[in-house]
């Protein structure tokens, strides 16, 4: 969807991403999709909140982790974890 419909190019706002982010230390990034809300939180902190009305949208499919090319970078991980959304009402 990321080249298909450029809407979905957010980004946090680099403020509050700077005030959040450890560069020398592990961050825990927390990833919420439900519906068509994604929320996104780095820290603690929610970063996103994004609301995709497109009556095209993806409703299923995988989850990917992508890097760029051209770029320096090293990606960790550790605990990571899929977890079902939980009903709140139960």
């Amino acid at each position: 969807d990321w080249y298909a419909r450029p809407s979905l190019r957010i980004n946090a706002d680099q403020k509050v991403f700077k005030n959040v982010f450890k560069a020398e230390d592990w961050n825990r990034m927390t990833i919420r999709a439900n519906g068509n809300r994604i929320e996104y939180w780095m820290n603690g902190t929610k970063i996103i909140d994004y609301t995709d009305d497109d009556p095209k949208r993806s409703k299923e499919g995988l989850i990917g982790i992508q890097m760029h090319d051209n770029l320096v970078m090293k990606v960790e991980f550790k605990n990571a974890l899929i977890l079902p959304l939980v009903d709140e009402k139960e």
